[in-house]
C-alpha cells in the first residue's frame, strides 16, 4: 500500500538456439579396411561420433534391431558397441538435444559387413603351341580373375613371402595367388603350375623305308604310288614333313609315335635324275617354338 516493491526469486533457464555439430561413423578400430569407407569384417563394430555435451543419442542396428543409447560426454564425443552381430545395412543414429524432447536430427550409416572373399582364378594369358590348355607356353604372363574392386592381388612362390608382382622363370613354375579385399579379408590362395619353354626344338628326320624293298626299279613303275616311311625324332604330333623329288613336293604329318608315311608318285621316283630324296621337317614343340 505504501508502494514498496517486493523482490522475488528470479527463474533462470537456458534457451538452446544452436544445435551444434552432429557426426557419426565407424570407430577406426572397428574399420578393418580403408578408414574412408564403411566396409569392415567386424560384425560388432563400434559406432562413434560427436555432438554437443548432454545430447542424447539413440542407435538402431541393422539385422538385429538392437537399440543402444548414450549421451554425448563433456569432450563432445559418444560411442556405442552392439552386443549382437549386425548385418549389412543402415545404422540409424538419432539425436535429441539436451534441452529437447524430440529427435531433431538423424544419420543413416550404410555399413557393409564383409567377411568373405573369393579365391582368384588363375590361367595363362596366352597358352601357346597346338594346345591352349596344356599350360606349356613360350610366355608366362598370367590372367587373374574374380578380383573384387580395389582388392590387392599378391603372389608367392613359397607360401610365406608375398609380392604384388610375379615374373615367371624358364622351366617349371608354381605360384600361389591371393586377394585381399577393401574390408581386409584375405582369400585362400589359388595354386597354379605351368611351364615356360622358349628353347628351340632340335628334331631329326630320317627315311626308314621306301616301298616294300627300299628300292625302286622298273617293276615298281606299275604302281602309281610308293610309300615313304620315316622317323621324326624330337618332333610333335602334327608337324609337317615334306619330301621333294623330281621337282615335285609331297607332304605328310608326324604321328603320335614320331613317325610319318608319305605317298609319292612312283613315276617321279623313277624319273628323278639324281635319285635323291630331300626331306624337310617343319617342327615345333609343345610350347610352339619353331625348329
Amino acid at each position: 500500500a505504501a508502494g514498496n516493491i517486493a523482490v522475488s526469486d528470479v527463474l533462470r533457464f537456458v534457451l538452446n538456439t544452436k544445435a551444434g555439430t552432429f557426426t557419426a561413423g565407424l570407430d577406426n578400430n572397428s574399420n578393418s579396411g580403408a578408414l574412408t569407407d564403411l566396409s569392415t569384417y567386424y560384425d560388432t563394430p563400434t559406432i562413434t561420433g560427436s555432438g554437443s555435451e548432454g545430447d542424447r543419442i539413440k542407435v538402431t542396428m541393422p539385422g538385429t534391431g538392437e537399440v543402444l543409447t548414450t549421451v554425448v560426454d563433456n569432450n563432445g564425443l559418444w560411442s556405442v558397441t552392439p552386443t549382437l552381430a549386425i548385418a549389412s545395412g543402415n545404422v540409424q543414429i538419432e539425436r535429441t538435444l539436451q534441452a529437447g524432447n524430440a529427435v531433431d536430427a538423424t544419420i543413416n550409416l550404410a555399413v557393409v559387413i564383409d567377411q568373405t572373399v573369393a579365391s582368384p582364378s588363375v590361367s595363362l594369358l596366352c597358352d601357346t603351341g597346338r594346345s591352349q590348355s596344356d599350360k606349356i607356353s613360350t610366355v608366362g604372363n598370367l590372367n587373374i580373375g574374380l578380383i573384387e574392386t580395389d582388392a590387392l592381388v599378391e603372389y608367392s612362390t613359397d607360401g610365406s613371402t608375398w609380392s604384388s608382382t610375379f615374373t615367371a622363370q624358364e622351366g617349371a613354375n608354381t605360384v600361389q595367388v591371393r586377394q585381399t579385399d577393401k574390408a581386409n579379408n584375405t582369400s585362400t590362395p589359388t595354386v597354379f603350375s605351368f611351364t615356360v619353354d622358349t628353347g628351340k626344338p632340335l628334331p631329326t628326320v630320317s627315311i626308314t623305308a621306301i616301298g616294300g624293298d627300299d628300292a625302286v626299279g622298273p617293276a615298281d613303275a606299275a604302281h602309281l604310288q610308293t610309300t615313304i616311311t620315316g622317323a621324326a625324332l624330337g618332333a610333335s604330333e602334327g608337324d609337317l614333313v615334306q619330301i621333294a623329288v623330281n621337282g615335285h613336293t609331297f607332304s605328310g604329318t608326324v604321328n603320335a609315335v614320331g613317325s610319318y608315311n608319305i605317298s609319292i608318285d612312283t613315276a617321279d621316283l623313277v624319273a628323278d635324275s639324281d635319285k635323291t630324296l630331300e626331306v624337310l621337317l617343319n617342327a615345333s614343340d609343345a610350347a610352339g617354338n619353331q625348329a
